[in-house]
């Protein structure tokens, strides 16, 4: 069960935060949004999107390496 909830997990993390998040990123470059308080491109305020789904898939994937190891060892 705890494997195909980190499955469930990468799913969403590719889908949701690193497609659409790189969309995101992407679009906000394109119509050159600045950021009125930073008053940088949002771009670089939503590139963090897509990284913290990398970081969730990279610690899912870490996960179910450690499930499958206590499965071999136990």
């Amino acid at each position: 069960m705890d494997m195909g909830l980190e499955a469930l997990v990468i799913i969403f993390a590719l889908t949701v935060l690193v497609i659409g998040g790189g969309r995101l990123v992407y679009l906000t470059f394109y119509l050159g949004q600045i950021s009125s308080a930073l008053g940088l491109p949002l771009g670089f305020v939503y590139i963090i999107i897509p990284i913290s789904g990398f970081f969730f898939i990279f610690y899912s994937v870490d996960n179910i390496l450690s499930i499958k190891k206590s499965e071999n060892d136990g």
